[in-house]
């Protein structure tokens, strides 16, 4: 069966709440104070942005309205809500749902069908992060011999967080635990129960100076439409 996976992209702007009160975004009280525990204002926007836009985008997916959209971010170790958001919809089967948010932009991903991750990372960044925190051993020699290293190792990075985010472990999981096809659309293997062979791998660059990747689990003959929040209309 096919799954058609939605991918939203919202550009940071310079003022949160001018963006959520133009989008009609909810965000509860909850959101707020966890959004304020972050020390840096870039921090606490991307936060504020992603709660809204994650109802805004489930609630367009469902066909009701935001504030019928409820989250629950409670962390499987400690309880807290800073864990994967599961979302839940009034007398509805819920998507599968993942955040992502770096540099200028906030992410959503929704999958009717199986779970999804969805990664995005400032490219010069993850382009240069040490060889031996994201590539196993056997990817390391195809990294060094690529045409453009930072390129093929940024790839890498946001494929194998999506991943790992679409399992519901994120970096618990070393990346460097994680190996992929040569393609990177697969995940060959992984220190996981679940089968690698059910990964599949998209590319979903927001522009030229970020890397975006969204892995959906039972994902074969899955498509992805990618849509920029503030440009759809």
């Amino acid at each position: 069966m096919t799954t058609a996976v939605t991918v939203a992209w919202l550009s940071l702007p310079g003022d949160a709440e001018e963006v959520i009160a133009r989008e009609g975004f909810v965000v509860t009280g909850a959101e707020r104070t966890r959004a304020d525990t972050y020390r840096r204002a870039v921090d606490r926007a991307r936060s504020l942005l992603a709660a809204g836009l994650l109802r805004a985008v489930v609630a367009e997916h469902a066909g009701v309205r935001p504030a019928e959209v409820g989250v629950d971010r409670a962390c499987h170790t400690c309880g807290r809500q800073h864990g994967r958001p599961v979302v839940a919809l009034p007398a509805l089967l819920p998507p599968h749902v993942s955040v992502t948010h770096s540099g200028s932009w906030v992410g959503v991903a929704v999958s009717p069908g199986g779970p999804v991750g969805l990664d995005v990372e400032v490219r010069a960044a993850a382009a240069s992060a040490p060889l031996h925190t994201v590539a196993a051993e056997s990817e390391r020699p195809g990294l060094r011999a690529a045409e453009d290293p930072g390129e093929a190792l940024a790839r890498l990075w946001v494929a194998k967080e999506a991943a790992l985010k679409a399992a519901g472990h994120g970096l618990a999981v070393a990346p460097a635990h994680v190996v992929l096809s040569s393609d990177g659309t697969r995940v060959r293997r992984w220190p996981l129960a679940d089968d690698p062979e059910r990964t599949v791998i998209h590319c979903v660059d927001p522009d030229a100076t970020h890397a975006g990747a969204v892995c959906v689990l039972d994902g074969r003959g899955s498509t992805v439409h990618p849509v920029r929040w503030d440009q759809r209309r």
